[in-house]
C-alpha cells in the first residue's frame, strides 16, 4: 500500500511541483519503501517531460534518470550500512 501511495505521489510531484520538491519526495519514498528501484523510471518520465534538448549538465541529457540513479545507489548504500535496516 505504501508503495502506490509513493507512486501517486512522486507521479503527481513531476507533474505539479518544481524538482526539488521532486527530489525531496522521491527520497522519502526510497528511504521509506524497500528496493524502490521504480524511481529510475520516474526520472526517465521527468527526463522525458522536461528534458530540454540544449538543457544538458555536464554533457549528460538524463538529468532526471541519472539523479535517480545516484539517489538510489546512495540511499540504498546508506541503508546496508545502518543497524535498523
Amino acid at each position: 500500500m505504501i508503495r502506490i501511495i509513493a507512486h501517486i505521489g512522486i507521479g503527481a510531484a513531476i507533474l505539479l511541483f518544481p524538482w526539488w520538491i521532486v527530489l525531496v519526495i522521491a527520497l522519502a519514498a526510497v528511504i521509506i519503501c524497500r528496493a524502490f528501484y521504480e524511481v529510475l523510471i520516474w526520472g526517465l518520465v521527468g527526463d522525458v517531460l522536461y528534458g530540454a534538448q540544449g538543457a544538458t549538465f555536464f554533457d549528460l541529457p538524463l538529468v532526471f534518470t541519472a539523479g535517480a540513479f545516484l539517489l538510489v545507489f546512495a540511499t540504498e548504500r546508506i541503508k546496508g550500512m545502518t543497524r535498523f535496516y
